[in-house]
C-alpha cells in the first residue's frame, strides 16, 4: 500500500491577495485553514492511496466519520493531489527510446503457431497485451499456453489469477505437448523443472491486486540490484471482474483506479522488460454494432496489443468436415482477431483447435464456416 500522506503535497499560505479587503482576506484564510485541517483528517483516517481511490463519496464519509462535515474543497484537493501524484509516477519515453526498446525486445512465443504468426513472432517485452472475449472463448486456455511456452524456454512466469481458473493439470498437459515438440528426452525431469518456473498468485479484490503488483515491482527492483533475474512474463487473469464493480461505482474514482493500475502495470513492464498479458471481458453497448473490451476507453488507451477471441463448436465432427488442416475430430475452435496493435496492421486472424487431450493446436483458416456455431452463455 502507498500511504496517502506520500501523495498529498499541500501548499500552505492560501491567504488572499494583498489588494483584498481585510474581512475578505480573513474569510479566505479561515476557509483555507479549515480545508487544511480537513485534509489532515482525511490523510490520517484514510491512510492509503488505494483506499481513497476505491471509496465512493458516500463511503468516504463513513470512513472519515465526518459525513456532512468535511468541506467539498478538501476532498477535491486530495483528489487533485492524488491525480498529480499518479501522473508524476507515469514513465514517459521519447520516440527514439520506444523504437530502441522495440528493436531489442525479446519475442516470447504463445505456444500456438498461428497466434505467433499473427503477432509476428509472439509477445513483446515492454508491452501490455490484452486478450478479451466472451465466457468461454479460450482466454484462460491461451494464458496457460503462454505460461507453458515461456517456462519451456526457461523464462520465469508470474501468473496472477483473480477468478480461481488456474489449473495445474491444464498447465501440465500443455507443457507435455510443448516438451514433446522440443524433443526433450527425459519428459518427467523436464516437466518438473519447467513447473518451477511458473509462480501462481491468487487475489480476490482490487486492493489485493494493487498490493500484489506493488510487491512484484519491489521484488523485481531488489532482484535487479542483486543481479538476479526477473520474471519475463506476467499474466493477470482477469482484472476486469475485480475492477468492473469499482469502476462502475463512480466514474471519477473509476478513472482514478484505472489510471493507477495502468501506471503500475506500465512501470512494471517497461522498467524490467516484461511481457504483460491481461484478460478482459467483452461488452456490447447500445447503438454500437461490434462488441468491445470492457472497462471503457480510459483502459483501452493503456493496451498495446489487443486480441479478440471467439469460440465455436463444430456441428459436423466427422474428421474431414472440421475446419482447418490438422484438426482432430471434436473439441472447440477459437478465432483470434488482432483488434489493436501499435507495430502491425490490425484485422488479421488466427485459428486454433482446443481440446482437453491435445491442448491448443494452431489451424489453417477454415474454408467453410457454415457448420460453425459461436459459443455463448
Amino acid at each position: 500500500m502507498v500511504r496517502l500522506s506520500e501523495a498529498v503535497v499541500r501548499r500552505h499560505g492560501h491567504g488572499g491577495g494583498s489588494g483584498a479587503a481585510p474581512g475578505l482576506r480573513r474569510r479566505e484564510n479561515d476557509e483555507a485553514a479549515q480545508v487544511e485541517e480537513d485534509m489532515d483528517r482525511i490523510v490520517e483516517r484514510v491512510q492509503s492511496v488505494e483506499r481513497f481511490l476505491i471509496a465512493t463519496r458516500q463511503q468516504q464519509g463513513k470512513i472519515l466519520g465526518m459525513e456532512g462535515k468535511c468541506e467539498p474543497k478538501s476532498v477535491h484537493k486530495v483528489d487533485q493531489a492524488v491525480e498529480d501524484w499518479i501522473t508524476d509516477r507515469t514513465e514517459v519515453m521519447d520516440g527514439f527510446t520506444l523504437f530502441r526498446n522495440l528493436q531489442s525486445s525479446v519475442l516470447i512465443p504463445t505456444g500456438v503457431s498461428t497466434v505467433d504468426s499473427l503477432l509476428r513472432g509472439g509477445l513483446r517485452e515492454c508491452q501490455i497485451t490484452e486478450i478479451f472475449g466472451a465466457s468461454p472463448s479460450g482466454k484462460t486456455q491461451l494464458c496457460h499456453s503462454i505460461a507453458s511456452s515461456s517456462a519451456c524456454l526457461g523464462f520465469e512466469v508470474k501468473y496472477i489469477t483473480t477468478n480461481g481458473t488456474f489449473s495445474p493439470e491444464r498447465l501440465i498437459t500443455l507443457s507435455r505437448h510443448a516438451l514433446k515438440d522440443l524433443a526433450h528426452a527425459d519428459m518427467d525431469a523436464s516437466l518438473a523443472q519447467l513447473l518451477t518456473h511458473v509462480h501462481v498468485m491468487h487475489v480476490h479484490d482490487t486492493m489485493s491486486l494493487v498490493s500484489t503488483l506493488q510487491e512484484l515491482e519491489k521484488e523485481c527492483e531488489l532482484a535487479t540490484k542483486q543481479g538476479r533475474g526477473v520474471p519475463k512474463v506476467v499474466i493477470v487473469d482477469s482484472a476486469a471482474g475485480l475492477m468492473s464493480c469499482d469502476v462502475g461505482a463512480a466514474a471519477h474514482f473509476g478513472k482514478f483506479l484505472i489510471n493507477y493500475l495502468s501506471s503500475a502495470l506500465r512501470r512494471l513492464c517497461t522498467r524490467f522488460q516484461i511481457a504483460l498479458v491481461m484478460t478482459n471481458r467483452q461488452v456490447k453497448y447500445s447503438g454500437v454494432s461490434d462488441v468491445q473490451a470492457a472497462l471503457g476507453e480510459t483502459w483501452s488507451a493503456q493496451v498495446d496489443v489487443r486480441l479478440h477471441l471467439v469460440m465455436f463448436t463444430d456441428s459436423e465432427v466427422q474428421g474431414e468436415e472440421n475446419p482447418g488442416a490438422g484438426a482432430a475430430p471434436g473439441g472447440r475452435y477459437c478465432r483470434a482477431k488482432l483488434a489493436k496493435a501499435s507495430t502491425m496492421a490490425c484485422g488479421g486472424e488466427a485459428w486454433m483447435h482446443l481440446s482437453v487431450s491435445d491442448g491448443i493446436v494452431g489451424l489453417d483458416p477454415p474454408v467453410d464456416t457454415q457448420h460453425l456455431k459461436e459459443v455463448t452463455l
